[in-house]
């Protein structure tokens, strides 16, 4: 049971540094909305590795990705990782 608490506190910590990095994104492309989404902020940081994600992931299902890009990563990522973080503590 420590573990999940202490794994709450690790996306915790992501979520605070997502939130930081939100600066990324808006830097490269200047200007932008309140929130970026975590799709703008993993391109802005590691370019690469979002491809090369999405190579693999559409290999299993062209679908797959789809939804994913379009819902999941569409949230800003200090929520993806802040909710579940926070979850995981409270519990």
């Amino acid at each position: 049971m420590r573990v999940f608490f202490y794994l709450g506190w690790v996306f915790l910590l992501l979520a605070f540094a997502g939130a930081a990095a939100e600066t990324l994104p808006r830097a490269f492309k200047g200007g932008g909305g309140i929130f970026v989404s975590a799709f703008d902020l993993w391109y802005a940081a590691w370019p690469g590795s979002l491809i090369v994600t999405q190579i693999h992931v559409e290999k299993v299902s062209p679908a797959l990705w789809q939804l994913l890009a379009a819902s999941v990563l569409a949230l800003p990522a200090w929520m993806l990782f802040g909710v579940p973080g926070g979850a995981l503590v409270w519990f």
